[in-house]
């Protein structure tokens, strides 16, 4: 039973490890890299040009007159 557990405690600090670490990613990393000069350049390139980086597939529509405000 003392197995079961320790190994039952292991697999539950594993899955903990990697919800941080995904987290840690998501909500700390990925917003950072936004701020670099290269990626800040390349999105003002991409709102010039207003193409929406957020859309999966480019249709032949005409573009938008606006898109909602980003922060």
């Amino acid at each position: 039973m003392n197995a079961f557990r320790s190994k039952n405690q292991s697999g539950t600090m594993a899955l903990l490890g990697c919800v941080v670490g995904i987290a840690t990613i998501w909500l700390i990393v990925l917003p950072a890299t936004a701020n670099l000069p290269i990626v800040r350049s390349h999105l003002e390139f991409l709102e010039s040009h207003r193409v929406n980086a957020a859309a999966m597939f480019y249709t032949e529509l005409e573009p938008k007159d606006s898109f909602p405000p980003t922060r």
